[in-house]
């Protein structure tokens, strides 16, 4: 399936000041390049990388959930030399993302907002959807980091998805119907959502889409459409 070299490829797209929701125990922790800016890059290689994240909060429902990221992440950066461990702000958050106070909108907006695989087990996805298009950093607010891509910046913040739901065909979907009810009583996961529909009706702005196994693996780019109301952490 490969699932984790997708991880991977969507989750080094992430930089600025990042969300993780739905982290669960924390299976992208260690895909995240956390390394810290190196000024002696550029002097090496001609050039310095353009992906750099600033600061990264984690968050999700389950306390337990949280307390193993949590966990996992300090595992991870005591395994690097202390020269590579990230030096931003690491913030766990307990709580869902959707209700209004839980997370706390930093100035200027999350310039990265990552969801792996959680769209399935939500009752109000669509919502839920909106709320991260107000946390992420609307259009013309500036980005986190100086890219020196003017246009990129311009777009706002970005939402990275990998979800898995209705797929390419029809009986393939017929199928899914078929046993989702069984599988959501086992594992708490409808994995025959019709992300297409939940996209749209959110009215976000898809940059990207890209569909793998006959179409029930969504991978998934999106964008504030225009500036939102929002409310920012002092």
């Amino acid at each position: 399936m490969l699932m984790r070299a997708k991880r991977r490829r969507l989750i080094n797209e992430a930089y600025g000041k990042v969300l993780e929701v739905s982290v669960g125990t924390g299976r992208n922790m260690d895909l995240y390049d956390l390394r810290p800016f190196d000024l002696e890059e550029e002097k090496r290689y001609g050039r310095s990388r353009d992906r750099l994240i600033t600061s990264i909060t984690f968050n999700d429902q389950s306390e337990v959930m949280v307390q193993q990221a949590t966990n996992k992440f300090l595992s991870t950066e005591l395994k690097k030399p202390e020269d590579e461990r990230f030096r931003g702000d690491v913030t766990f958050v307990i709580g869902d993302a959707h209700n209004q106070g839980v997370i706390d909108r930093p100035k200027g907006g999350f310039d990265t907002i990552v969801q792996t695989f959680g769209i399935c087990s939500m009752a109000r996805p669509v919502e839920f959807l909106q709320t991260l298009g107000r946390l992420c950093r609307q259009p013309g607010e500036a980005a986190a980091t100086g890219r020196g891509d003017e246009e990129k910046a311009d777009q706002g913040g970005q939402i990275l998805l990998l979800e898995h739901g209705h797929g390419k065909y029809q009986w393939l979907n017929n199928y899914l119907d078929s046993k989702a009810k069984l599988h959501a009583l086992h594992y708490g996961c409808w994995f025959n959502k019709d992300i297409d529909q939940v996209i749209k009706d959110s009215g976000l702005k898809v940059e990207r889409i890209r569909q793998y196994h006959a179409g029930t693996t969504w991978e998934i780019v999106l964008r504030p459409m225009i500036a939102t109301t929002h409310n920012e952490a002092d």
